[in-house]
């Protein structure tokens, strides 16, 4: 942590693009179609705070754990090691038991304070987004996520996708709108030039920090690094 209530990523260039950091107790959506990286991103993010002594919790909703830890062992870090000192929690959560990440008895809460939490991943929120039937139930329980989450006080990123964007300004069209609740809201690309692919990450509103307004490319290799 820094001064001010902001905590650095450690991530390669993405504090310089945040603004200097996160502020404490955020709410960050990361959203981005599919290859683009949100999981890797959200992984190193809870490594960052590893590495500073801090306790890191992942909430694994669409792949199994193993499947999850493998791959990101693939990325190049070693998961088991961090699980196994208890520095990073993994909790697998089946599709029929979403609903108790909007429980008003908030049962993740327990977990967080004996472990001692501070950074928390949520990957994804589509399982939670599609079990309603109305977009008034479906925002119901998004701000009760957001009141539960509040309780946790914890530095959070939850992660969505997105293929659509708005022809008119080019920000992206989000289907289910939790970005619009977040305090911050992260979009990565993977643009097509050529003959070859590209990604890139942009920080379209993160409240209280002045960050930057552009499209910067990244390049994965045991983690990711942002061009600033």
């Amino acid at each position: 942590m820094i001064g001010n209530g902001i905590i650095k990523t450690s991530i390669p260039g993405f504090d310089e693009i945040l603004g200097g950091g996160i502020p404490v107790g955020s709410i960050i959506y990361i959203s981005g179609s599919p290859g683009t990286g949100k999981s890797i991103l959200s992984t190193q993010f809870l490594i960052g705070g590893i590495n500073r002594g801090e306790v890191g919790l992942y909430l694994t909703m669409e792949e199994p754990r193993e499947k999850f830890v493998s791959h990101m062992e693939r990325v190049g870090w070693n998961i088991r090691a961090y699980e196994d000192s208890n520095q990073m929690i993994i909790i697998d959560y089946p599709p029929h038991e979403v609903d108790q990440l909007t429980s008003p008895s908030n049962p993740l809460l327990e977990i967080i304070k004996d472990y001692n939490v501070s950074r928390v991943v949520i990957d994804s929120i589509l399982p939670l987004a599609i079990s309603f039937d109305t977009d008034y139930l479906r925002k119901r329980a998004f701000f009760q996520l957001i009141s539960n989450i509040s309780e946790w006080e914890t530095t959070t990123f939850i992660v969505g996708e997105e293929t659509s964007f708005n022809p008119s300004n080019g920000i992206p069209v989000l289907k289910y709108g939790f970005e619009t609740i977040a305090d911050g809201w992260i979009h990565m690309y993977y643009v097509r030039k050529r003959m070859e692919r590209k990604r890139y990450i942009e920080v379209i509103k993160l409240k209280g920090m002045n960050h930057s307004t552009r499209l910067h490319e990244f390049t994965v290799s045991k983690g990711i690094s942002i061009k600033p």
